[in-house]
């Protein structure tokens, strides 16, 4: 589990695609290897890998994650390169605080940037999302943007998309990857776990027999 306060960004140094699975290797600080072990979990972008090998190098730790094809499929990271910079947080520990809210690291998706705009201290960012995902965004709600914990600010229902705007601060923009994105560009999306349970629950028993006549007493 995470909470979506990314620790930092790290620079991608490996991009390895094999038969069946893409080899990742990142570069953390050499202070990372008291927390990081093989079969550890690292979020890298909001997307939960397990470590399965670490080596010290010139540049700090090199980390190597195994990435399967059906993560590939939902998220960017097969369309990573060398130099790339990802978001990074560790895994939570029994007694830590949680600063933003509980993540599984398993990204519902890929959302699009449609707009960024800035004024002053005030930086908007427009991520389009699929249409049926719209009953799962409000405004007030959780939601995790390659990993980082925010807060949704407004949400725009279209006829095939939903746009959510949050509002980012300058400390999430220094110490994270979203102050590099461009209109176009992709970011991984977790909705809160909690809210989409007590939706699809709720939906379920609205739409079962027995919850139609539930209503009508």
């Amino acid at each position: 589990m995470f909470s979506g306060i990314v620790q930092q960004e790290a620079p991608v140094l490996e991009v390895l695609f094999r038969e069946d699975l893409l080899r990742l290797g990142i570069t953390l600080p050499l202070s990372y290897g008291e927390v990081v072990h093989i079969g550890s979990s690292l979020g890298v972008d909001g997307v939960c890998l397990t470590v399965v090998s670490k080596a010290t190098t010139r540049e700090g730790l090199l980390v190597r994650f195994d990435v399967m094809p059906v993560t590939l499929a939902s998220t960017h990271l097969g369309e990573l390169r060398p130099g790339d910079l990802v978001n990074v947080e560790s895994a939570l520990k029994w007694g830590d605080a949680v600063g933003g809210h509980l993540l599984s690291g398993h990204v519902m998706g890929k959302g699009t940037v449609v707009d960024i705009r800035q004024k002053g201290h005030d930086y908007q960012l427009e991520v389009e999302c699929p249409e049926d995902w719209r009953l799962y965004l409000f405004p007030k709600g959780y939601i995790a943007l390659n990993g980082v914990s925010l807060t949704i600010q407004s949400v725009e229902e279209g006829r095939k998309h939903t746009t959510l705007t949050v509002h980012l601060i300058p400390e999430t923009l220094r110490t994270t990857n979203l102050k590099r994105l461009k209109a176009g560009d992709t970011v991984h999306v977790e909705i809160d776990a909690q809210t989409v349970a007590i939706v699809d629950t709720v939906r379920r028993l609205c739409l079962s027999d027995e919850g139609k006549a539930w209503t009508k007493r």
